[in-house]
């Protein structure tokens, strides 16, 4: 990404100081609009520093659709060494992929949720509606997860719907929101 694109980064600094240093088994989920087939490794791999890259087993879970990953034996393989998760559009939110992300959130573990559900029909000028997924992460947690929303342009000018290799000479520009803290909240909520 930052050798063949221009990539504008604002607030990595706010996602870096959480995968430092975040309490032992305090989950952590990242938030994501989704515009182009390699949003999730490119833009991973362009706000992370190279010691969190390169830390495989604290690296984040994500989620993808059954029949785009995991549609032959060579994909499958592919994508359950890169850490994807299945899940089937359409089946809801008490589905396996969804428990197996549970699973990693109680471990302690990093997943990243693009919560409208589906990549961006415009390209990413407008947001889609959210889908329930993140809240049954955030509700169904063992322990209260922190979240960390970031937003991105530019990816669906890298790989285009139909692409088969990412372009190159493009700007991907990159916002890193504050992370968000549901710990009182739920607690509250609970006691009630």
């Amino acid at each position: 990404m930052h050798g063949l694109n221009c990539v504008q980064i604002y607030g990595a600094e706010k996602l870096h100081e959480v995968l430092v240093n975040r309490m032992e088994n305090k989950p952590l989920i990242t938030v994501s609009n989704h515009v182009a087939a390699m949003d999730d490794p490119l833009v991973i791999a362009a706000i992370l520093p190279p010691s969190v890259m390169l830390d495989a087993q604290n690296l984040r879970w994500t989620l993808c659709a059954t029949d785009l990953c995991f549609s032959n034996p060579v994909t499958s393989a592919f994508f359950k060494h890169v850490k994807v998760l299945p899940v089937s559009r359409g089946d809801g939110i008490y589905q396996k992929g969804m428990y197996m992300a549970i699973s990693k959130l109680n471990r302690g573990g990093w997943v990243l949720i693009f919560p409208e559900g589906s990549r961006s029909r415009d390209g990413g000028k407008t947001m889609g509606s959210i889908k329930r997924g993140i809240g049954r992460l955030v509700l169904d947690a063992d322990n209260v997860p922190i979240v960390v929303p970031f937003v991105h342009t530019g990816m669906q000018d890298i790989m285009p719907v139909g692409a088969k290799l990412p372009r190159i000479g493009k700007t991907v520009t990159v916002l890193v929101g504050e992370p968000i803290e549901f710990d009182d909240l739920l607690a509250s909520e609970r006691k009630g």
